[in-house]
């Protein structure tokens, strides 16, 4: 049988393969492979040629046929990998995120969603593994602490029942891939939420402190997810430094696909900001009309409950400004 050596090469360079790998994958010896490349093999044993188009994912007739393009030779994309469709509500601060992630460094958004899972696993297991160095340096310090501790002191220099009960729920905390911490809050009481500044949200916020001025990382409530304001400069420099429609952005009041065609087409600093401090300014009131009626209808106990609530987010609203 005769190989077309065209086929071959090209078979051979779509996937990749050097003359080493593609004699090991079909058990075919190297200068074989090289000889019938470089057409100094006129025929070729019949076990050869379905070895090679065995590892060359080619049939018998197309490895030994007539001169293929090279676009034969590139699998389609649903036998790369198969895929689907992945439907997901999220915040216009999130969707912003992505789109301006996206401009900045050149990348699709389908990309940064692809690599979103091993991100958050790094950020999980780097959180984790911080934990675990942090509680060895605790247990290695109250050691050293409590062996300073002078006989006539007693237990009044140090209690070591409240230490102990602590050590040891952050060790389970840790081996259950508790990442917010969750089960060190609930054994003191269930009815109380986990704070946004639980170990994994403060492990980003010191990631975002060595970074840039344009991260920022606020918080993670684990019932409402993570809080943060990225690109700002990019933000700034597409509403003419207009701080206000800036916000309406970074916040996600305004959504960057909600601006119409014909404002982003003008390129107008000045008329994207106009635009988006209207629209912005419009669902603000909306949102606070909604809030105040809602409000009016608590009882003084919930009433003072709330306005705690809300005085404690404008605050660390002005904080992180």
């Amino acid at each position: 049988m005769q190989i077309n050596r065209i086929n071959l090469k090209q078979a051979r360079l779509a996937k990749r393969l050097s003359l080493e790998r593609l004699a090991e994958n079909a058990k075919v010896d190297r200068q074989t492979i090289h000889r019938i490349e470089a057409g100094k093999a006129s025929h070729q044993r019949h076990l050869t040629v379905e070895r090679l188009a065995k590892a060359l994912a080619l049939t018998v007739e197309q490895l030994c046929g007539p001169t293929l393009d090279a676009a034969d030779f590139v699998r389609p994309r649903e036998r790369q990998a198969a895929t689907s469709q992945m439907n997901t509500k999220m915040p216009n601060s999130i969707r912003n995120a992505f789109t301006l992630v996206s401009s900045r460094y050149g990348v699709k958004t389908n990309q940064i969603v692809q690599l979103a899972p091993y991100l958050f696993m790094w950020a999980a297991e780097s959180s984790l593994n911080k934990r675990t160095r942090d509680l060895e340096a605790l247990i290695e310090a109250h050691e050293a602490a409590q062996s300073r501790v002078p006989d006539h002191a007693g237990w009044s220099f140090m209690h070591p029942g409240d230490y102990e009960q602590f050590a040891a729920r952050e060790a389970r905390s840790i081996d259950w891939l508790d990442i917010f911490a969750r089960s060190l809050v609930e054994q003191v009481n269930w009815d109380t939420p986990v704070p946004a500044d639980n170990p994994l949200a403060r492990f980003l916020q010191g990631l975002a402190a060595e970074m840039s001025a344009d991260c920022l990382f606020e918080g993670w409530d684990p019932d409402f997810g993570p809080e943060y304001r990225i690109c700002e400069s990019e933000v700034l420099h597409l509403v003419g430094d207009d701080r206000q429609a800036a916000d309406y952005l970074l916040n996600g009041r305004v959504g960057l696909h909600e601006i119409p065609g014909e404002v982003q087409s003008s390129e107008n600093p000045q008329r994207i900001a106009e635009w988006i401090v209207q629209v912005g300014g419009e669902r603000e009131a909306e949102a606070e009309a909604a809030l105040e009626a809602w409000s009016a209808k608590l009882d003084f106990k919930q009433k003072q409950i709330f306005d705690d609530i809300n005085r404690a987010i404008k605050n660390g609203r002005e904080k992180s400004k």
